[in-house]
């Protein structure tokens, strides 16, 4: 079923704007910007956009499981939206941003679904500030699929990322320098802001 499409339109102040009564606001950085099917709390994307996020928890899971001990991967947007994992012998860690650090704060519904999917809430006069989750080795394909799926939810219900092509990646290790993320497509070869 073809779902709704909605229009946003962002000021170049970055004011917010009124879509079917639902408030969207984008930091002032982003300028003028149109952009297509935005998923809405309660409606759906469109079966593209399910398709292009579907393709990217699929190469990120193919990533993640290929990462060599060390590592370190970042996938980036905007406006300090991120997801940084870090591979260890052991285990795989990942710290996806935490209101903190963002021009507007995780909304309370993304918050509720990130700890429905093991994400831990940053805990406040820790060391950190971001939301973690860990996963131990070995980890099978399945895990490493959900493990992905519940990066994007991150990436795109919590901080607002739009789409796939809206991120840009890097990651490296201690011995060897930067990693080969050509698995990831596109925003492997992006440079980001």
């Amino acid at each position: 079923m073809f779902a709704p499409s909605f229009v946003v339109r962002t000021a170049r102040n970055g004011a917010p704007n009124r879509v079917c009564g639902t408030v969207i606001r984008l930091p002032p950085h982003t300028g003028w910007r149109i952009m297509g099917r935005v998923p809405m709390r309660g409606g759906t994307m469109s079966e593209s956009a399910t398709a292009e996020w579907e393709r990217f928890v699929q190469a990120l899971a193919h990533c993640l499981s290929e990462l060599p001990s060390r590592a370190t991967l970042i996938i980036a947007a905007s406006g300090n939206r991120y997801v940084q994992f870090v591979q260890y012998d052991i285990k795989l860690s990942a710290e996806l941003a935490g209101s903190h650090y963002l021009s507007h704060p995780i909304p309370a519904d993304a918050a509720r679904e990130l700890r429905a999917l093991g994400w831990r809430e940053p805990a406040l006069r820790l060391d950190t500030e971001n939301w973690t989750k860990t996963l131990f080795w070995p980890i099978g394909a399945n895990n490493m699929r959900e493990f992905a799926h519940s990066v994007v939810v991150g990436l795109r219900d919590a901080l607002g990322v739009i789409a796939p092509v809206d991120l840009h990646a890097a990651g490296w290790t201690e011995a060897s320098g930067d990693l080969d993320l050509t698995v990831l497509g596109a925003i492997a070869r992006r440079r980001g802001n």
